[in-house]
């Protein structure tokens, strides 16, 4: 059974607060649900803008790390994203598990390309 590392953010996201051990639940029920062994999540730092336990967790070992959104990486903001992806090997598999998305960092940033290319058409996709 693969190891599952999940991270939690205690802060807004995409207008939501999901307290931590909501989102720990949920992530537990993925891991389960997807055998994957689950282990306990990386709390992220309360300051906006700031992923310093999600660059230390991914950086450059292959790993399959679960969070509750997609909209809890700063998908927004494409300099922010491409920096925090820099160090994180091309093979780490991102396990969004409300959008059900597994992808890979390149990935990532053709969704939040995309994501931006049709928010700013559509003001409410």
């Amino acid at each position: 059974m693969k190891k599952l590392l999940t991270y939690t953010l205690p802060r807004t996201f995409n207008k939501y607060n999901i307290p931590i051990a909501i989102q720990s639940n949920y992530l537990k029920d993925y891991a389960k649900n997807n055998n994957f062994e689950f282990s306990l999540p990386v709390t992220e730092i309360k300051t906006k803008n700031i992923y310093l336990e999600l660059e230390r967790i991914t950086k450059k070992k292959i790993i399959n790390i679960a969070m509750v959104s997609i909209f809890i990486l700063p998908v927004k903001n494409l300099r922010l994203l491409n920096s925090l992806m820099t160090k994180v090997n091309a093979n780490t598999k991102f396990h969004f598990a409300l959008e059900k998305l597994v992808l890979t960092k390149s990935q990532i940033k053709k969704w939040a390309y995309e994501y931006l290319k049709y928010k700013r058409v559509i003001n409410f996709y």
